[in-house]
């Protein structure tokens, strides 16, 4: 990687370790406990990525920002953060640090933290002519892996699965596989299986001979054979009949296929990816989805997590949710704190693509160039609690106090009704389930059924 890069943190064995891994991996560090130190490296040195302790031992990490900005303004700034102050690094992402990453650090994931910042700020393109991660934001370990993994797999001809919720960003892993591999030259081909009836899909999907059925005028070439010597796309695959899907194995495990109406079948050289939203495995044992076609595209599954389970990357999905907006319209538009607050406490069941929606609409009605609270969605707002309106939080509340100890008394007061007692502590009811199976708190009371 070859980076110069300079490590504030007051805790000298984490300092070194840090420091002692990057050298491993080709890298100059500078090590120092606070700001005094980095200035004199600063003025002397180069530097390319200072990686700042949020929290010092006799200074705010986020209060040094303007001034390491000022003295060094060709350095990119990434936030050493401790778990649960996502909304500190928030605050430091609007004074100028590039990034943030939290404690305990992963190395491999700063190194590619870097790498990607590197990449995305010179503007350099990989191998295949594609900006990295084909536009997938993140900064979570486990959608790391399997971002990693992707590009590993996509250098073979296998087919591939994608696995995840709805929004969860399955075409854009889809185009970084198809990027990745030695079918990139071709645009890839994309369908939804749920897009059509029956009939209609197999047409498509395999085409058909001039007069095979009525209405059939002229011969059709499906997407497969539009496919050819490129990648296709099915998604909702799990949606397909079973009778399409006997078809679907066939035309994978002989790479050919046969229109409709047609006596010879041809051959094709497609790399086949399938996503959906269900789970195939129990589809299987239900004997509504093949299980050879399933054990077929086995060989290849990447499972997405929803953005419920990678927060940290919310305030940079709506950093760039918000820079599309500005370059399509040319307006200036920002989110209030509060706003950042509950988006992080919002489990998101509809994942980035309700975020994105939610910001768009935000935007759409908002007039100052300010995203506030009365500006999101009516269902969002129901489900706003009242210490995000006023831009407080239950952990900022509760840090010097035991929070099951917190959680128990206020459900014995509240009389185990959940929704009173998310409204008293400032929580969505999703975080209070949440954090009641975390401490595995009996929401129940003694004998008898909770009110929900």
């Amino acid at each position: 990687m070859g980076l110069n890069i300079l490590i504030v943190d007051d805790q000298k064995k984490h300092n070194q370790t840090l420091a002692r891994s990057l050298k491993l991996r080709g890298n100059e560090t500078y090590s120092c406990a606070n700001s005094e130190q980095a200035y004199n490296v600063l003025k002397k040195n180069k530097i390319d990525y200072i990686l700042l302790d949020i929290m010092l031992d006799n200074e705010d990490g986020i209060s040094l920002i303007p001034n390491f900005i000022n003295t060094a303004p060709e350095s990119k700034i990434i936030m050493i953060t401790a778990y649960g102050t996502i909304s500190s690094a928030v605050k430091a992402l609007k004074l100028g640090a590039e990034d943030y990453i939290q404690k305990p650090i992963d190395i491999e994931h700063l190194v590619c933290m870097l790498q990607s910042n590197t990449i995305r700020k010179s503007g350099k393109k990989n191998n295949s002519g594609t900006m990295e991660n084909c536009g997938i934001i993140t900064k979570n370990r486990q959608m790391l892996s399997v971002i990693e993994k992707a590009k590993l797999y996509a250098s073979s001809d296998l087919p591939a699965l994608i696995i995840g919720e709805s929004g969860t960003g399955k075409e854009l892993l889809a185009d970084l596989i198809h990027a990745n591999s030695s079918y990139s030259e071709k645009a890839m081909h994309k369908i939804n299986s749920s897009a059509f009836s029956e009939s209609l899909l197999e047409s498509e999907l395999f085409g058909h001979e001039e007069g095979s059925f009525t209405g059939a005028k002229s011969t059709h070439k499906g997407i497969f054979e539009r496919a050819n010597h490129s990648s296709l796309f099915m998604d909702e695959i799990g949606d397909m009949p079973l009778s399409l899907q006997a078809k679907i194995l066939r035309t994978i495990q002989n790479h050919e296929i046969l229109r409709l109406g047609g006596k010879d079948t041809i051959k094709i050289n497609v790399r086949f990816i399938a996503a959906t939203n269900k789970d195939l495995y129990t589809l299987v044992h239900q004997n509504l989805f093949r299980q050879d076609l399933y054990y077929r595209l086995n060989t290849g599954i990447f499972r997405l997590p929803p953005l419920r389970e990678r927060k940290e990357d919310i305030p940079d999905l709506v950093k760039f949710f918000i820079a599309s907006k500005k370059q399509k319209f040319h307006d200036a538009v920002e989110l209030d704190d509060s706003v950042i607050n509950f988006f992080l406490d919002y489990d998101w069941p509809g994942n980035v693509r309700e975020l994105q929606s939610v910001i768009f609409y935000a935007d759409a009605i908002c007039r100052d160039g300010k995203i506030r609270k009365e500006h999101l969605p009516e269902y969002i707002l129901s489900e706003l609690s009242p210490s995000v309106c006023n831009g407080l939080s239950f952990q900022a509340e509760y840090d010097d106090r035991d929070e099951k100890t917190v959680i128990e008394k206020t459900l014995k007061e509240m009389n185990y009704i959940k929704k009173d007692v998310a409204f008293k502590l400032g929580i969505s009811r999703p975080t209070l389930y949440r954090k009641m199976e975390k401490y595995n708190i009996n929401g129940q009371k003694q004998d008898e059924t909770s009110v929900i």
